[in-house]
C-alpha cells in the first residue's frame, strides 16, 4: 500500500504544478502594438500533463477502491469492480 500512496502523492504533486500559470507577466510581444504573449502552447502542454497525471491518479483511486471492496469480503461487488482500474490506465495487469 504504501508504494501506492507514494505514487498517489507524486501523482499530486504533479497536478498541482501542472495547475500553475505558466507566467505571472506575460511577454509584449510585437514591440507591444498586439496583445501581449498568451503562452497557450505552453499551457496546452501543461494541461496534456495535468489530464495524463489526474487520470493516474483516478487510476489508483479505483484501483483502492477495487481493494477495499475484496478486503471487505463482498465477492459479488469486488468481482464488478475489478475492471475499474484497467479504463483509467490501459495495460494495467491489477
Amino acid at each position: 500500500m504504501v508504494p501506492l500512496l507514494k505514487t498517489a502523492n507524486a501523482l499530486l504533486s504533479e497536478i498541482l504544478n501542472a495547475a500553475q500559470p505558466p507566467t505571472f507577466s506575460a511577454p509584449p510581444v510585437s514591440d507591444a502594438v498586439e496583445d501581449m504573449a498568451t503562452l497557450s502552447m505552453t499551457s496546452i502542454g501543461n494541461l496534456t500533463r495535468l489530464l495524463q497525471a489526474f487520470r493516474l491518479l483516478a487510476g489508483v483511486e479505483a484501483l483502492v477502491a477495487a481493494q477495499a471492496m475484496v478486503l471487505r469480503d463482498s465477492p459479488g461487488f469486488a468481482f464488478r469492480t475489478q475492471a475499474l482500474p484497467r479504463l483509467f490506465v490501459p495495460g494495467c495487469r491489477c
